[in-house]
């Protein structure tokens, strides 16, 4: 199971703006595990990483960030590698949405 793996973190600036100051909002209450994803929200569920705001833009992120990607090092999903095409015509129309109303600039993906 998930929750059973360590979860590696690093420090890391704001992505904003790269500022390496914060100010702590919330302690860190997972340490190295994973969380518990669940829809009862419970009190374990409702547990966090640190989350952090930079004092700098104000941006609240978490720090030391999760590698979540660790997790999934082992995992095949064979429905997720053979919707590839499905996906990458998805992201293709959203795109030219968003093109509607800004050509050019950065965009935030949250």
């Amino acid at each position: 199971m998930i929750e059973c793996i360590p979860i590696k973190k690093r420090y890391v600036t704001c992505n904003m703006c790269g500022c390496e100051k914060y100010t702590i909002l919330f302690k860190d209450e997972l340490k190295d595990t994973a969380p518990k994803l669940d829809y009862n929200f419970t009190e374990d569920t409702s547990k966090t990483y640190q989350i952090v705001r930079c004092d700098s833009c104000n941006l609240i992120y978490t720090n030391p960030m999760p590698h979540i990607s660790s997790m999934y090092e082992d995992i095949v999903d064979k429905v997720y590698l053979e919707s590839k095409e499905q996906r990458k015509r998805t992201a293709e129309k959203c795109i030219q949405e968003i093109r509607r109303f800004k050509q050019h600039g950065n965009l935030l993906d949250i």
